[in-house]
């Protein structure tokens, strides 16, 4: 015999089986469809929580303009015109809806405004800013200009 046809055959003289692995078991698809089942989940859950950060950002930058707006308006307006402007009104921003309300209290040559921003949507927070505004200042007591 030639030694070719030697290796085909078992040392008792059987022939050789010889098994061809061409594509895919069974098994190797559902471990794959499990790995691509756990990365998928996975993008999902950080998808959902970059969204959600997302929706929080654009509430706290709403609520800093609107508050920010009003107090360049307060800050702009003569001081004897303060209490005329405080109060309360509704404003909307695209999909999001806030509440703006202005509050004075007087001292002695100052009023000290408060504005509060609050979010008319549950689960987010109010802004408040405050600030002082001052009467003319008093005459030099030199008077030297």
């Amino acid at each position: 015999m030639s030694e070719g046809a030697m290796k085909d055959r078992q040392t008792d003289g059987r022939p050789l089986l010889v098994v061809s692995r061409e594509g895919f078991s069974l098994v190797e698809v559902v471990v794959t469809m499990v790995l691509v089942a756990v990365i998928v989940m996975s993008l999902g859950a950080l998808t959902t929580i970059t969204a959600q950060r997302s929706i929080q950002l654009a509430n706290s930058a709403g609520r800093q303009a609107f508050a920010l707006q009003e107090t360049n308006r307060m800050s702009a307006i003569p001081y004897d015109s303060i209490p005329g402007k405080v109060g309360c009104d509704t404003l909307t921003t695209g999909n999001l809806r806030y509440r703006r309300c202005t509050a004075m209290t007087q001292g002695f040559r100052y009023r000290e405004v408060k504005v509060i921003v609050t979010p008319l949507r549950t689960g987010s927070f109010a802004d408040t800013v405050t600030f002082r505004r001052v009467t003319e200042a008093l005459p030099n007591p030199l008077f030297t200009q």
